[in-house]
């Protein structure tokens, strides 16, 4: 069984006497912020071996080492934590048979600080008095090469050029300055240039690896993994905020590139744990299989080398933050090219022909709820003309949002699409406004793309607004010089939109900061919506010793749903989940009305009792707030004459404006154009556009 490869525990930390002299740390354990690591235990292997034949067995010299105070004073609590766990993975002083960990910690969390502090403790400093003055002499970091300028800098920042110098690889870099020189300690390289350069490192002997946003190994016959696994350390950590992202195979991958051999083989590691621990996640498991508790069991071994935090271990060091989901009607013309596209033969066909046909319907109607411009092509419309005239209400609610902004802060604003052909769209309001921008995108040089942020997160910039790609920009830049950030669509993999959002949110972020995630209602946004909610526990349900179902196969049932369209309702989402949080009614409003349309449940849906469960427990933490409700209501006859349920309207609408009075002005429509035609006037006070139907509301 693959837990027969984990040891037995280690006995407490003892300290070995050494004969002659008491060594002397490098640096005092009693200075400020000094933070002293654990030393080796007397049964630690290299201890008991007595480190080769310059000491008899047990008489190996033992030394204090201590965190360099130049770094120990940044450290945080958890970041302390995350250093000594690392250290004592590398060093063996774990209960396994390995050298690899995996820092997991959500985004924000400073996993490059933590991992900066572990190469200069290495490099500078050993336990075996007397045998060795470091325990490695090179470090590798591999990273995907947006970063390589950011590791760089952050190398700078913290321990200066003077201390440490960094060889960070581009396109003019000569490996033979690394391999054959000695000003170099730590290589910084592209995860795609490390391919290129292999042969012109095989004889370079790596002391530890680390690579960054590390899921990208989680299948093991990637020719990267191959590289790396190439190598003859076994001293191996990956970075990453999302190590699981869709099934327990990825996990089993990660673990086995950090510690080969582990669990043995995929194919064991899946038939002890995989396939139980799915099974058990099934609304129909047995009563046997759901008490096997292998779930626990996993977690309790992993947990030896994988260490995640989430975001609220930093929560007291940052700035409140404030997530909204806001669901947006689609337009007149957006909803019938979205049924004309539903009712078109070639759709139609897709449920019974190969998978790439329903993929390339499913990017269609994606790129419809941007702006019907992205499909004219694909969807024949006879006016085109319209085009010009009716336009997405995303991005006309953008557009509003914008201009609260400009128009009453100070801040700055970073936004985020999946399409680059919809960064163009948003591009162009930007210019109509005159916004100034900066764009960061695939086709931005690599070179320049550590220039941009740099710029943008000065305190004297004059632009306004980071214009993004989640895929080309989404991961490990920080972009602090923004307060406020507008995710514009949505992606299958909550990991790629968790990353772009985490961007404004991290150490040293001083304004409260807001995240804006636009959806349009009814859609297929909707629907990947939904199945984000129940697959963004996939990682933390096993951090927490739990897991989920398998969540990336679309049954026939699944595919007909999602292809369907809810014009009628304002957010599906809520209806689907039966929520109870009472925001469908007011308390005077009369009984026969406002209730129906949300309550019931659209026959059309489809969820999952399991995901229905997961999707409920991860909006428990939200307010649900029916804009569209509140406007209907406050436009009958009979309420224009209550003074109560003005009132309670009056009251439901300002808990959304003290949250975010940004926010409220643009639902309000007091930025809005008035040839949209969106406005909707209710009575003295209360004002509201038709464009934003519902709202997700959460406050850390």
């Amino acid at each position: 069984m693959p837990a027969t490869k984990f040891k037995s525990p280690f006995a407490p930390p003892t300290p070995v006497e050494a004969s002659g002299p008491v060594p002397q740390p490098r640096h005092n354990p009693n200075a400020p912020y000094a933070i002293l690591l654990p030393r080796p235990p007397r049964n630690h292997p290299r201890v008991i071996k007595g480190c080769g034949n310059k000491r008899s067995p047990g008489d190996i010299g033992l030394v204090d080492v201590v965190i360099d105070p130049v770094l120990g004073q940044h450290l945080r609590p958890h970041q302390k934590e995350g250093v000594q766990f690392l250290y004592e993975c590398v060093m063996q002083m774990k209960n396994f048979h390995g050298q690899g960990a995996i820092l997991a910690d959500e985004m924000g969390l400073g996993k490059t600080l933590q991992t900066i502090t572990l190469i200069w403790t290495l490099l500078k400093q050993s336990p075996y008095y007397g045998e060795e003055s470091c325990v490695i002499k090179k470090a590798l970091i591999v990273c995907p090469a947006s970063l390589i300028k950011n590791w760089q800098k952050e190398f700078k920042k913290w321990l200066g050029i003077e201390r440490l110098r960094v060889f960070a690889v581009d396109s003019k870099s000569t490996m033979t300055d690394f391999t054959l020189g000695k000003i170099y300690p730590v290589m910084i390289i592209g995860y795609e240039k490390l391919r290129t350069v292999q042969d012109e490192l095989v004889n370079t002997n790596f002391d530890i690896i680390v690579c960054d946003e590390g899921h990208r190994l989680k299948t093991s016959n990637i020719k990267t993994a191959q590289v790396i696994r190439s190598f003859s350390t076994m001293r191996r950590i990956i970075l990453s905020g999302t190590p699981i992202q869709n099934d327990l195979g990825e996990l089993f991958s990660m673990i086995d590139f950090v510690n080969p051999g582990l669990f043995e083989n995929y194919s064991s590691f899946k038939r002890v744990f995989e396939d139980p621990i799915v099974k058990s996640r099934q609304p129909d498991c047995s009563s046997s299989d759901a008490l096997l508790g292998l779930e626990r069991y996993l977690t309790r071994l992993t947990n030896q080398f994988i260490l995640r935090r989430t975001a609220q271990v930093s929560y007291e060091f940052l700035p409140r933050k404030s997530e909204f989901v806001i669901f947006c009607r689609p337009s007149p013309l957006q909803c019938a090219m979205y049924r004309h596209i539903l009712d078109s033969p070639y759709l139609q066909n897709c449920f019974s022909m190969e998978s790439s046909r329903y993929l390339a319907c499913i990017t269609v109607l994606r790129k419809l709820c941007n702006s019907p411009k992205l499909v004219l092509e694909q969807a024949k419309v006879s006016n085109r003309h319209a085009l010009f005239q009716d336009k997405s209400r995303k991005l006309s609610f953008v557009e509003a949002l914008l201009k609260s902004i400009k128009r009453n802060t100070t801040e700055r604003v970073v936004l985020v699409s999946n399409f680059t052909q919809t960064l163009d769209l948003l591009e162009g309001i930007c210019t109509r406004y005159h916004f100034s921008f900066f764009r960061l995108d695939g086709s931005t040089p690599t070179s320049k793309r550590q220039e941009y942020v740099d710029k943008f997160n000065a305190p004297n910039c004059r632009k306004f607004v980071f214009l993004l790609s989640a895929k080309s920009g989404g991961l490990g830049l920080n972009l602090i010089g923004a307060s406020r950030l507008i995710m514009f669509d949505i992606d299958w993999n909550p990991s790629v939109d968790l990353q772009a959002m985490a961007r404004i949110y991290r150490d040293g972020q001083t304004r409260p900061v807001y995240i804006y995630r636009l959806l349009s209602s009814g859609t297929i946004e909707e629907k990947i919506y939904q199945r984000q909610l129940t697959k963004v526990g996939l990682c933390d349900s096993l951090m927490d010793g739990k897991t989920s179902e398998k969540l990336n196969k679309f049954s026939i049932e699944e595919l007909k749903d999602l292809f369907t369209f809810h014009e009628d309702e304002p957010c599906l989402t809520h209806t689907l989940l039966g929520c109870d949080c009472h925001t469908v009614a007011f308390p005077h409003s009369p009984k026969s009305k406002g209730t129906g349309r949300t309550q019931q449940v659209s026959k059309n849906g489809t969820m999952s009792k399991t995901s229905t469960s997961f999707a409920k427990k991860e909006l428990e933490e939200w307010t649900h707030l029916n804009i569209e409700l509140c406007r209907s209501f406050a436009l009958e006859t009979e309420v224009f004459n209550d003074s109560e349920i003005l009132m309670d309207i009056n009251r439901y609408i300002n808990g959304l404006a003290d949250k975010d009075k940004i926010l409220w002005f643009s639902i309000s429509d007091d930025e809005r154009d008035d040839t949209n035609n969106n406005r909707t006037i209710v009575k003295d006070d209360v004002c509201l556009d038709s464009t934003v139907a519902f709202v997700f509301l959460r406050v850390w």
